[in-house]
């Protein structure tokens, strides 16, 4: 896809880096020179997997296959491939969201954002999950961006 994947940080890493900040706190508080090599090391890893998951997330491709056509009330489903290209990093547990909007309708709109787990993708292969969905009304319907 040509849209860059994003990174969030969980709870855990917010709360990881509440920690770092207690520490770099309390190393210039009490001029302690071992707790800010401490918080320097303990905010390096942060970093260090930042960069490394934007690096590893460039390395996938992200294909949504539809039907190419349905009729209101039947159930959609719609298949997602993921490829990876990395020669030595597999990724445990990538989270992807899409997007599902009825075009040419009323302001207040239903918008849905289905989100499917793809479980271990190992290097140099693919794999492929799906998920359903059931749209109502007649009308078009744009999907995306994954």
């Amino acid at each position: 896809m040509s849209r860059r994947p994003r990174t969030i940080l969980t709870i855990e890493g917010w709360c990881y880096l509440i920690g770092a900040a207690f520490f770099i706190g309390g190393a210039i508080v009490r001029s302690i020179n071992l707790l800010v090599a401490l918080a320097a090391m303990i905010l390096a890893t942060v970093v260090i997997n930042w960069r490394w998951v934007a690096a590893t997330m460039r390395r996938f491709d992200i294909h949504r296959q539809l039907p190419q056509s349905i009729t209101a009330g039947d159930p959609l489903t719609i298949d997602i491939e993921v490829a990876n290209h990395h020669a030595r990093s597999a990724a445990w547990v990538l989270s992807i969201g899409d997007r599902i909007e009825r075009l040419g309708a009323e302001k207040g709109a239903t918008t849905w954002h289905p989100r499917v787990l793809v479980n271990h993708v190992p290097p140099r292969d693919s794999r492929r999950t799906s998920y359903r969905a059931l749209l109502s009304r007649r009308g078009r319907y744009r999907l995306g961006p994954l």
